[in-house]
């Protein structure tokens, strides 16, 4: 592991600014923006793993949900979490829990939620529903902050469809740097940690120059940024591999906010 200089962090490793459109801070590095949505995620009961408390569906024993997440997890549990962790899409639990409500407003409280929020314009009775349903299915809410551990294993796969064997990962303010092999992705190899990290022991950032991408998680969000240019996306395409979408001119790193929700910079050409 090797240290950088976090003080003039180049910007094809750093994540978008708030207030700043997507594709304007990225503009000239890489050609589109996907977000990726951290999963909802469930983790069976195995030998190697004492829970506290337990959920039987459909006679399967999981780990009762919680709202702590991955948070805290020892290296042991992360890497349960990475290797039996089932992960739920986003769009099957709107379907399942309010489908007559718009998914730009089920997204906002999946936010709010995940992040241990309320807010006065969040419809509270959503995210109670959204609660509710996560407990009686065992479903954590999606991992707020850092990647989910149990999409490290698709993450892996992704960076093989682009042809990469290795990557550079960074901790949360890129002052620590780690050249890591996409092996270590896979679903048999523990969980990656970073244990020079300044905050967390994990990765905050995935990069790849020569391949032409760049993943970033941030503080308080619920999704990657994922930055690619023409030839990555020539090789493989991250809606093949993850739930979400991709960013359009008018899309922050707030996302999920509506647009007038605070002062932004417009963008500074209609983007394709």
């Amino acid at each position: 592991m090797a240290q950088t200089d976090f003080k003039n962090v180049p910007r094809e490793i750093k994540e978008p600014a708030p207030g700043t459109p997507v594709l304007d801070w990225w503009d000239g590095i890489y050609d589109k923006v996907f977000i990726a949505l951290n999963p909802f995620v469930r983790w069976p009961v195995v030998e190697s793993v004492v829970a506290n408390k337990v959920t039987v569906i459909d006679g399967k024993k999981y780990v009762t949900a919680s709202v702590s997440g991955a948070d805290g997890f020892d290296e042991d549990q992360a890497t349960h979490a990475k290797k039996y962790g089932e992960t739920t899409r986003w769009s099957d639990v709107h379907a399942a829990v309010c489908p007559e409500v718009p998914f730009e407003i089920f997204a906002q409280c999946v936010w709010i939620s995940s992040c241990l929020g309320r807010r006065k314009d969040v419809p509270s009775e959503i995210q109670e529903a959204i609660g509710d349903y996560c407990f009686t299915h065992a479903l954590f809410l999606p991992q707020d902050d850092i990647p989910e551990p149990a999409l490290e294993p698709q993450i892996g796969r992704f960076l093989a469809a682009l042809d990469i064997t290795s990557v550079d990962v960074y901790d949360e303010f890129r002052a620590n740097v780690f050249r890591c092999g996409v092996e270590a992705f896979s679903q048999d190899s523990p969980k990656i940690r970073l244990p020079q990290a300044i905050t967390r022991d994990t990765y905050y950032c995935i990069h790849s120059k020569e391949a032409g991408l760049v993943m970033t998680w941030e503080f308080d969000g619920v999704e990657a940024f994922i930055g690619l240019t023409k030839n990555a996306l020539t090789n493989a395409r991250p809606e093949d591999y993850f739930e979400g979408f991709y960013a359009d001119a008018n899309t922050y790193s707030d996302w999920a906010n509506p647009l007038d929700f605070c002062p932004r910079k417009p963008p500074s050409k209609p983007f394709s």
